[in-house]
C-alpha cells in the first residue's frame, strides 16, 4: 500500500464517522460529481453551491477515450468537488437476498464476500458490492442479508477519471434501493492537501492512524473468531443434517423390510383361521410357534398320518413335514405329533377364502 492509498483509507475511515445529515450539507455546499451508469455510455455533471454544471459522457472501454476535454470541464468548476455520486440505473445492478448464520452479523461484509462467485456471474474481485441486514430469527439463528453488487470495470474507470485509487471503497449503504430506483454508491473524493500544515497535525494525524491501525486489527482478529465460530456452527449444523439424513434411511428401510413382511406373508390371523378349519375335531394343538418363516405345531390327534395330507392343501403353508416321529400319549391314548411348515407367499385376499373354496 503506498501513501496515497493510505491516506485515501484514512480519509475515508474519518468519513464514515460522519453523520449523514451534517455529510449531505458539506457536500452540497463543497460540491459533487454526479455519473449516471446504465442505459448507454455513463453521463457526469457536477452540482456545486447549487448550480448544475455539465460534465458530458465518459467513453468508458474505448481506448481512445476523450477524457481530456472532460478533465478540462472538471477544473473549470468553481471549486474542487470533495463527493463523488454513482448512479447505476436499474439493470446496471443486481440486487440478491440471502440467509447466514446469526452470528455472522458481526463480519457481515467478510461472510458476504465469501459467496460473491455464488450469488453474482462475477467474482469477489471483479464487483463493488454493498450489503446489510434485512430481518433477524432469533429461534433459527439466521439472518436476512440484501447484497447489492455492480461490475467493478465500468466503476474503476470512473473512479480512474476522477484521479481516484480504483480500489478506492463506498461509503456504507444504509438501506437496499427499491426496485425501479437507482442505487447510488457514494466516495469521499480525496483533496489537495496543503503545504503549510503544521507538524503538530501531522503528528496527530500519525497518532490517530496507529490508533484506528490498531483498533481494526483488534476488530479484525475479533472478526475471525466470530467467522471461525460461524463456520464451526455450519459445519456441526451439516453433521447433525447428515445423522439426520442416516436415520430417515433407517427408517425407510426398516419401513420397506415391514411393508414386504405384510405383503409377502399371510397375517397370523388369519393363519390360524385357516387352521382351526382344517384340523379335525380329535386333533388338539398344545403350543403354536412362529419363527421367522416357519410355523410349528404341537399337539394330540387320533390319526396324526393325517394331518399331512390336511395341512397340504392350506393355500397359506408350504413343504409341511413331521420334524420328529410320531409318538403314543400314555394318558390319552392320542398320536402326539410335531408338524414344521413354511409359510406361503400368497395375497390376503386369496387366504381369508379358507377350506374348500
Amino acid at each position: 500500500m503506498n501513501g496515497r492509498m493510505l491516506w485515501d483509507w484514512w480519509i475515508a475511515q474519518l468519513a464514515d464517522w460522519v453523520p449523514d445529515g451534517l455529510r449531505r450539507r458539506w457536500s452540497a455546499g463543497n460540491g459533487v460529481v454526479v455519473v449516471t451508469i446504465g442505459g448507454g455510455q455513463p453521463v457526469a455533471h457536477a452540482l456545486v453551491g447549487g448550480r448544475r454544471y455539465e460534465l458530458g459522457e465518459l467513453q468508458l472501454g474505448s481506448p481512445r477515450r476523450p477524457l481530456a476535454p472532460l478533465g478540462a470541464a472538471r477544473a473549470g468548476l468553481p471549486q474542487r468537488p470533495t463527493d463523488l455520486a454513482l448512479h447505476l440505473l436499474p439493470g446496471a445492478f443486481l440486487r440478491r437476498d440471502l440467509d447466514l448464520p446469526l452470528a455472522a452479523e458481526e463480519s457481515l461484509r467478510e461472510a458476504v464476500e465469501l459467496q460473491i462467485d455464488r450469488l453474482t456471474p462475477f467474482s469477489a474481485d471483479d464487483v463493488v458490492f454493498q450489503c446489510g441486514v434485512r430481518d433477524r430469527d432469533p429461534v433459527a439463528k439466521r439472518l436476512g442479508v440484501w447484497l447489492v453488487a455492480a461490475p467493478a470495470r465500468g466503476i474503476r474507470e470512473v473512479l480512474q477519471w476522477m484521479g481516484e485509487s480504483p480500489d478506492l471503497a463506498p461509503r456504507p449503504l444504509r438501506v437496499p434501493p427499491a426496485a425501479t430506483e437507482p442505487c447510488v454508491f457514494s466516495y469521499a473524493l480525496s483533496r489537495e492537501r496543503r503545504a503549510g500544515l503544521g507538524w503538530t497535525l501531522a503528528v496527530v494525524n500519525l497518532a490517530l492512524l496507529v490508533a484506528v491501525a490498531v483498533a481494526h486489527r483488534q476488530r479484525g482478529d475479533a472478526e475471525l473468531a466470530l467467522l471461525e465460530g460461524a463456520v464451526a456452527e455450519v459445519r456441526r449444523d451439516a453433521g447433525e443434517a447428515a445423522e439426520l439424513a442416516e436415520r430417515v434411511d433407517q427408517m425407510r428401510s426398516a419401513a420397506r423390510t415391514v411393508h414386504e413382511r405384510r405383503t409377502t406373508r399371510p397375517p397370523l390371523v388369519e393363519v390360524l383361521e385357516d387352521l382351526s378349519a382344517r384340523l379335525p375335531d380329535d386333533t388338539y394343538l398344545q403350543r403354536f410357534e412362529v419363527r421367522q418363516n416357519e410355523v410349528r405345531l404341537f399337539g394330540l390327534s387320533a390319526t396324526a398320518s393325517n394331518l399331512i395330507r390336511q395341512l397340504e392343501e392350506s393355500p397359506l403353508l408350504e413343504d409341511v413335514r413331521f420334524e420328529a416321529s410320531v409318538t403314543r400319549d400314555a394318558v390319552s391314548g392320542r398320536e402326539r405329533f410335531s408338524i414344521v411348515a413354511r409359510l406361503g407367499s400368497v395375497a390376503p385376499a386369496d387366504a381369508a377364502k379358507g377350506p374348500g373354496t
